[in-house]
């Protein structure tokens, strides 16, 4: 049986079918966790 950590990859694998979604999944985590955007 999966452990959670590969449960969770699966789950997040499963949500971002491309970088584009991953890229904006991982900002908005960062974000939730108190991290702010930086401009170039």
């Amino acid at each position: 049986m999966p452990d959670e950590l590969t449960q969770n990859l699966l789950h997040f694998i499963s949500r971002c079918p491309t970088a584009f979604h991953a890229a904006a999944a991982m900002k908005k985590a960062l974000v939730y966790s108190g991290f702010e955007e930086l401009p170039e």
